[in-house]
């Protein structure tokens, strides 16, 4: 008998005018059991309010049951069941670093990156460093010696308790055209075996698509890149079993990148602002 296995897509970003309709009826398309759709708490580019509002069109297509940032969702059809968890992309002081809060939405930004880890993790998030190797304040190019310090800083205060961020939308080719810019997958990659080798912990790094969707277009690539669980999903605890299973390494990364042509649309309704 073939395991049951669970994939999650832990970064979507819903932007424009997408619906939750379209959402769910792509994620039966790419096979994937469940999504975190985060909103920017300093940028009005997603509204969480609007995508998940459900009306009689997703009732019509699915059965619903929520339990606060949680949605589950049965196909009335054949009886697949789809997961969505809210939460929030924050910045740090001054925007210098950015973090993933999966399954909660309320956390302040412009706090110290210990204030917002420890909110995510008071409040029972799952916190991630979203691409450390980005420098935020300098359009994303590679992080400077000083700042790699910090990021290793953080990382030993919370061995244990926050994962690393591989991410499928920084293409490598891409970044290495212009000086300053490169391979941060790898970079983060290099930094997990550093973390476990020099404090004898396990630091998870997570696949994530890190997709905005601004179209039914764009929408195709959720989950191009993923973790896959091995088990089934308790559906009494999300959270708390991706917690489990991701800090115990019972996952696998499936990591791909996203094509040009999606980067290219992409940078052009960042530029844009819509």
């Amino acid at each position: 008998m073939k395991e049951k296995r669970f994939n999650a897509d832990l970064q979507v970003h819903p932007c424009g005018k997408i619906k939750i309709l379209d959402i769910l009826k792509q994620m039966e398309k790419n096979n994937l059991d469940l999504i975190a759709l985060l909103n920017y708490s300093w940028h009005d580019s997603v509204n969480l309010k609007r995508v998940m509002e459900i009306d009689r069109e997703v009732k019509q297509y699915y059965k619903v049951d929520t339990d606060g940032d949680i949605y589950r969702f049965e196909n009335s059809e054949n009886g697949r069941k789809l997961f969505v968890i809210l939460g929030s992309e924050v910045t740090s002081l001054d925007q210098s670093w950015h973090f993933l809060s999966i399954g909660k939405t309320l956390i302040e930004d412009f706090k110290t990156p210990e204030e917002i880890i420890d909110k995510i993790l008071e409040i029972g998030g799952i916190p991630i460093f979203d691409h450390p190797f980005a420098d935020t304040l300098l359009k994303f190019r590679d992080i400077q010696p000083e700042k790699e310090n910090r990021f290793y800083e953080i990382c030993g205060k919370y061995m244990g308790e926050i994962c690393l961020e591989w991410n499928g939308s920084s293409i490598p080719w891409i970044r290495k055209i212009v000086p300053g810019y490169g391979d941060i997958n790898k970079k983060v990659s290099e930094a997990q075996e550093i973390l476990i080798s020099r404090l004898g912990k396990f630091i998870p790094l997570v696949a994530t698509g890190d997709i905005h969707v601004w179209n039914k277009r764009l929408l195709k690539w959720i989950g191009v890149s993923r973790i896959e669980i091995l088990n089934e999903i308790n559906e009494d605890n999300i959270i708390g079993h991706l917690k489990e299973n991701i800090f115990r390494a019972n996952y696998f990364n499936r990591m791909n990148y996203t094509s040009t042509i999606y980067f290219l649309e992409f940078l052009l309704h960042w530029l844009r602002g819509q």
